[in-house]
């Protein structure tokens, strides 16, 4: 039986040619470089936010927003106004 070396490898098994080990190698490293520029360059993935990081539907939310405070403040005044009222009554 003969010794088999680091660097030796015997007759009979064979490995992966060197010429597809270099292909495949150069076909992962497009792929693995295509994906990482999809991202940086914002063509993949999260699709919420346009570039400038400003959502597409912004105007939307603000008024939404805007309109949920305005409602709590109004139900606000009103309450203080209703409190108002009850003391006066209640003081007269």
């Amino acid at each position: 039986m003969k010794k088999i070396t680091m660097f030796e490898m015997p007759d009979d098994e064979r490995g992966v040619s060197p010429v597809i080990g270099v292909i495949l190698m150069v076909a992962i490293t497009v792929i693995l470089a295509a994906v990482i520029a999809s991202f940086v360059l914002g063509f993949g993935g999260l699709g919420q936010r346009e570039r400038t990081g400003r959502r597409r539907h912004q105007p939307d939310q603000r008024r939404e927003r805007q309109r949920d405070v305005d409602q709590r403040r109004e139900r606000r005044r009103a309450e203080r106004h209703d409190e108002q009222r009850r003391r006066r009554i209640r003081g007269r």
